[in-house]
């Protein structure tokens, strides 16, 4: 079954957290794709909004960008 508009949509915006999250960490496609056991071809049509992203997988993403922030913040911190 074809996609609507608004999947479309709320999966072009997905896509786009996911990439914009895995810029921050520093991983590549590969990379990331092996952390969550998936191919990086999975991986990339997530992030083209192509395909639906399951919300597992945004967590994951997330949490690990959040991570990064208060390891950054820590490190900052540390420096002062």
């Amino acid at each position: 079954m074809p996609l609507t508009f608004f999947e479309k949509d709320v999966n072009i915006q997905a896509g786009e957290r996911i990439r914009v999250a895995r810029r921050a960490i520093g991983l590549s496609q590969i990379e990331l794709a092996e952390m969550l056991g998936i191919t990086n071809d999975r991986l990339s049509r997530y992030e083209s909004g192509k395909i639906l992203v399951p919300a597992w997988v945004l967590m994951v993403v997330e949490r690990e960008a959040e991570k990064m922030k208060v390891k950054s913040k820590q490190k900052s911190v540390r420096q002062s």
